[in-house]
């Protein structure tokens, strides 16, 4: 299979149905990206802006993309910042909560702090949904897609 190194705008005619498109560098669609990844069809795909995997116990960014900074505001709850500014608040996010025992994590669930998702900062909130107290996580993980 070949490789096909992009330094100019390229259109599916220039592409050998098969092969390879390599990008050196930062790269800007202006368009729809679709992928068929063998399920028959090509459809547009929807890529993760934003991740992060915090604890909050311990106040520690264990790994992320897109995130500024995080905020510890109080028990249970912490504000992202974005590195960037979302084009509106009408994105998604899934939060998700694990830990080394049920009073740091596992027996908890994450939820969005405010009315609206913001453009520049989120804030999030997460509670034992088996004592239905506010706890921090060791083991918080946020997706933004948008």
């Amino acid at each position: 299979m070949g490789q096909l190194n992009v330094a100019k705008i390229v259109t599916t005619s220039d592409l050998e149905v098969g092969g390879t498109l390599d990008v050196a560098g930062n790269t800007t669609l202006s368009a729809d990206v679709l992928a068929n990844s063998d399920y028959g069809s090509a459809t547009q795909i929807y890529g993760v802006r934003a991740w992060l995997n915090y604890d909050h116990i311990t106040d520690t960014i264990n790994g992320s993309a897109g995130v500024s900074s995080i905020a510890d505001t109080s028990a249970g709850r912490f504000t992202i910042t974005w590195a960037f500014t979302w084009p509106n608040d009408n994105y998604t996010v899934l939060l998700t909560s694990g830990g080394s025992g049920g009073a740091y994590g596992d027996d908890s669930c994450g939820t969005i702090g405010a009315a609206d998702n913001g453009t520049t900062t989120l804030p999030t909130r997460w509670k034992s949904f088996t004592a239905g107290t506010s706890i921090d996580s060791d083991n918080a993980n946020v997706i933004a897609i948008g």
